[in-house]
């Protein structure tokens, strides 16, 4: 009977202690300023990229998922948001934010580009490929040497060779 009764007091005590393990973890240290009610989602955003830069992947998905929530309308968000996610292998998610980021600025380049790449990794090779072609129309853009070798990749597995070449 004793045995019975420690047993139902440990599991009493579990909550107690998750409860007081939360409680700590939401208390500023001492010296640390708590952040404030309403964080803008600038401040999110930027946060996110830095942390993209620095390969918190993890933790810039947070920030962007946070700044996406509070300025839904923001492609650019949307757009950090899939790379974030690119980077952490959710593709599923990632393909939804690029498409996101498309449907509220059809000619955002970069985000075709993170698209085709994005489509590319989950094996939609002709997608891909169709996503690249998109970014080359914007004769502005940067880097066309890297969609050029995207393309070239996702031809390739195709078994396009000379396209591949070509490109």
């Amino acid at each position: 009977m004793t045995r019975r009764l420690q047993q139902g007091r440990g599991v009493l005590i579990m909550p107690v202690l998750l409860c007081a393990l939360w409680y700590a973890g939401c208390t500023p240290l001492a010296g640390e300023k708590p952040l404030p009610p309403a964080v803008p989602p600038q401040v999110l955003y930027e946060l996110g990229l830095s942390q993209l830069v620095s390969g918190e992947y993890l933790q810039a998905r947070l920030s962007l998922e946070q700044a996406v929530a509070l300025a839904p309308r923001q492609a650019t968000y949307h757009n950090a948001l899939g790379f974030a996610n690119l980077h952490l292998g959710r593709l599923p998610p990632a393909l939804e934010a690029f498409r996101a980021a498309l449907q509220l600025q059809p000619d955002f380049p970069d985000a075709h580009n993170n698209l085709g790449v994005a489509l590319a990794q989950s094996g939609q090779w002709g997608e891909a490929i169709a996503a690249f072609e998109r970014v080359l129309r914007f004769a502005s853009y940067n880097t066309p040497e890297l969609v050029y070798q995207n393309m070239g990749w996702a031809y390739y597995n195709l078994e396009r060779y000379q396209a591949a070449e070509a490109a």
